[in-house]
């Protein structure tokens, strides 16, 4: 008979940050320790998931890339977690994460996939992504580096949304560990006065792997409220509706909410994660 997990590794709401050591050494320990048991019985992971509806990008491909080959190199079989609200957008018939769906698919115990960098340290007080190039709304277009795992490959090239590709040298260089997008491609799709959002979206080639990130380009400002306060039913358990006016990207992986007293609304045992995951809720 084969050993069936169900929903060990799903991703904790609004969690942004992965890929620390030690994230890695307990995601290979449990995985160990459970082949270590079983020795000769087949292992099904039955549920994991990283959502792409409420996780960093960069953070869910380092954490896509090392659960499966983790689990490849010890011979246990995943199955990805799916109800409709996460990688398969089941109205419009089409996968929200391609990259992660490449990884999984194709990756095994030898894959060395080249992944966008992002912050891995939980008690961080802000965190950095390769997976975007912001811009601030009002400022001047300067270059941007974004620092990127090789693991051993070569960029090949960079396309847009269009499907244009960008010319190495001109529109961007490899310097090290790092893409330098220059301030003239920028400038390009962006301007002090360009209305907030997701301007465009790169999609990177390497010469290895299955991975092809993409890196979106977004030009924002602080988001607004169109009201100081806002009114929620009085019925328990229902919708709160926050009137936003997004400033960038047209999302948030969670929302920081206590109560007048400080205490956490939700989910109080978010005091033991880091400073940008406390007290937060899922939007």
């Amino acid at each position: 008979m084969p050993l069936i997990l169900n929903n060990p590794l799903n991703s904790d709401r609004g969690k942004t940050i992965w890929g620390s050591d030690a994230d890695k050494a307990a995601v290979k320990s449990d995985f160990q320790l459970l082949r270590n048991n079983f020795t000769n019985v087949p292992i099904l992971l039955g549920e994991y998931d990283a959502s792409p509806t409420n996780t960093e990008p960069a953070a869910r491909w380092k954490y896509v890339d090392f659960l499966i080959k983790t689990a490849a190199s010890l011979d246990i079989s995943c199955v990805l977690w799916d109800n409709g609200l996460d990688h398969l957008d089941r109205a419009n018939s089409v996968w929200r994460d391609t990259n992660s769906l490449s990884m999984i698919t194709k990756s095994t115990t030898s894959t060395t996939n080249s992944l966008p960098d992002s912050t891995e340290d939980s008690s961080a007080t802000t965190q950095s992504s390769s997976a975007y190039i912001f811009h601030q709304y009002g400022t001047t277009v300067t270059a941007q580096t974004l620092p990127f795992i090789f693991n051993g490959n070569t960029l090949s090239s960079i396309s847009d949304s269009t499907g244009a590709i960008l010319v190495s040298g001109t529109d961007y260089s490899v310097s090290g560990a790092n893409i330098i997008f220059t301030a003239t491609y920028l400038s390009k799709r962006l301007s002090s006065t360009t209305s907030p959002g997701v301007i465009a979206t790169l999609t990177l080639k390497f010469s290895g792997g299955y991975s092809s990130p993409t890196i979106q380009i977004v030009q924002w400002k602080p988001p607004t409220l169109s009201s100081t306060s806002a009114v929620a039913s009085s019925v328990s358990g229902s919708d709160l509706s926050i009137p936003i006016t997004w400033g960038g990207l047209p999302t948030v992986a969670a929302v920081k909410a206590l109560t007048k007293s400080g205490t956490y609304l939700v989910d109080d045992w978010t005091v033991y994660l880091g400073p940008i995951q406390q007290a937060r809720a899922v939007s």
